[in-house]
């Protein structure tokens, strides 16, 4: 199997499992938004399974826990609170799906059809939350400018 495939799994499958940790961590936060955008958010763990398939089906192995550099992106947030863990949480999340777009762009085209087929699949909704974290980056920046509080915190 190609080093670029397996890279692919990997970094998917353990921004996954961030964000599964990160649902748990932020909970209430995302009920602030309400609950359709809470839900939109839980799309990710049907999207982790489908991934997890299509890898296991090609026997490559699949992470089930956090490397470091994941974990201390949790911990460090768990620190947080209030409008710093807005601005940090919100900041993460737009650098992440801008990653994420670019990676599953590139990733449609791959060889593989399985794998371009499920980057093609999820690649409308990874462009939604993209622009749902950037709206989110500047309403948490505008917060913070207007000293009131955030929005997850209205």
């Amino acid at each position: 199997m190609a080093s670029w495939l397996r890279d692919f799994v990997m970094d998917r499958q353990r921004y996954n499992i961030m964000i599964r940790k990160l649902l748990i961590l932020v909970l209430g936060v995302l009920l602030g938004e309400g609950i359709a955008q809470a839900q939109s958010k839980l799309n990710v763990i049907a999207t982790t399974e489908d991934l997890a398939s299509i890898a296991k089906a090609k026997n490559l192995t699949v992470p089930t826990s956090l490397d470091a550099k994941h974990q201390k992106m949790v911990d460090d947030l768990s620190k947080k609170s209030g409008a710093d863990f807005d601005a940090a949480y919100t900041k993460g999340m737009a650098k992440d799906h801008t990653k994420a777009v670019q990676l599953f762009t590139r990733e449609s085209h791959a060889q593989d059809s399985e794998f371009a087929g499920f980057a093609k699949k999820t690649l409308p909704t990874l462009e939604e939350h993209k622009k749902m974290a950037d709206k989110l980056v500047t309403e948490v920046r505008t917060a913070a400018a207007g000293n009131s509080s955030s929005p997850a915190h209205r």
